[in-house]
C-alpha cells in the first residue's frame, strides 16, 4: 500500500469513523459537555487513530511529537500530522459556528495532506494529490470546487475589526474564532476576505485550512506581508496575524497586497 493510500485511510478513519463518535458526543452528551474535556477526548481519539497509521503527530493538546515510541518521527518515512482537535471549541455549545478537527499532514516540511471537518454541519473538506477538494460528508466524496463569485463579505476570526482591509464593499459578517474552518469556508467562496489580528494562531491551528486555500488558489499572508506558505518544521510553534483572500477574490486583487502589510 502506498504512502498516500494509507493517509488517505488514516484521515478517513479519524475524519469520518472518530468524526462520528465526537459529533455524537457533542450534540447528544449527557451530562451537557466541558468543553475542556471535549477538546482532550477528542486529542485522545483522533491522536490514537492516526498513530496506529504509522504517523507522528503533534497536536495542540500535546506539542510535542508523539509516535507511541517518543521518537521525533514516525515510522511512516517521517509523516507528521498536525493536529488540532477541536478548532473553534468555542463554539461547542453555542447556537452557531464550525467547530471540529482540523489536521495537516506534514512531510519534509511541505503539508501534503489536509482534512477539516466541521461537527456542527457534517462537512469534511479537504485537500492533496490528485483530491484538489474534498466535500462534504465523507472523505470518499470528491467534489470539484465552486467557482461563484462570492457576496462581497469579510469574515473576521478571533476579536477586534479591520473591515477596511477588505473590499470597499465588505461587511463582516461573523466573528468565528475557528481559523482552519474559516479559511475552508474561504477556499469554497463562501466569503472573500479573512483577517485575524490575535496573533495566537499556531501551525496546527490554520495549518489544515490554509493548504485547502491554497489548494483552490487563495492566498495567505501574515499582516506584516509575508506570505505564507502550507509548510513548517516540527520545531515551527510561533504564533501568527492572519490576512487571507478567496480564490475569486485572489484573481484581481493579491498583487495589492503580495509583499505589503495589509495595514500599510
Amino acid at each position: 500500500m502506498s504512502d498516500d493510500t494509507i493517509v488517505w485511510s488514516a484521515l478517513r478513519a479519524a475524519l469520518v469513523k472518530d468524526g462520528r463518535s465526537l459529533r455524537h458526543q457533542a450534540f447528544h452528551a449527557h451530562p451537557p459537555l466541558v468543553v475542556e474535556r471535549f477538546d482532550l477526548d477528542a486529542h485522545d481519539l483522533l491522536s490514537r487513530t492516526l498513530l496506529s497509521f504509522g504517523l507522528s503527530v503533534i497536536s495542540e493538546e500535546h506539542d510535542r511529537p508523539m509516535d507511541g515510541h517518543g521518537a521525533m518521527t514516525g515510522p511512516l518515512h517521517g509523516l507528521t500530522a498536525y493536529l488540532d482537535p477541536i478548532d473553534g471549541s468555542a463554539n461547542v455549545g453555542a447556537p452557531a459556528g464550525p467547530f471540529g478537527p482540523s489536521v495537516a499532514v506534514i512531510h519534509h516540511a511541505q503539508v501534503v495532506f489536509s482534512a477539516v471537518l466541521d461537527l456542527r454541519s457534517g462537512r469534511v473538506v479537504g485537500a492533496g494529490p490528485d483530491l484538489p477538494l474534498v466535500e462534504p460528508t465523507t472523505l470518499e466524496a470528491v467534489d470539484v470546487l465552486r467557482s461563484s463569485a462570492p457576496t462581497p463579505a469579510v469574515l473576521l476570526g478571533g476579536t477586534g475589526a479591520i473591515a477596511d482591509a477588505g473590499p470597499s464593499s465588505a461587511q463582516v459578517t461573523g466573528v468565528h474564532g475557528a481559523t482552519a474552518h474559516d479559511l475552508c469556508a474561504l477556499a469554497l467562496n463562501e466569503h472573500s476576505v479573512y483577517v485575524d489580528v490575535r496573533n495566537t494562531v499556531r501551525p496546527w491551528d490554520y495549518l489544515g485550512g490554509l493548504h485547502v486555500l491554497r489548494a483552490a488558489g487563495g492566498f495567505c499572508m501574515e499582516l506584516d506581508g509575508r506570505e505564507l506558505m502550507p509548510d513548517v518544521t516540527v520545531n515551527d510553534r510561533g504564533s501568527r496575524r492572519l490576512f487571507a483572500l478567496s480564490p475569486s477574490e485572489a484573481v484581481t486583487r493579491v498583487e495589492d497586497f503580495r509583499g505589503h502589510g495589509a495595514l500599510s
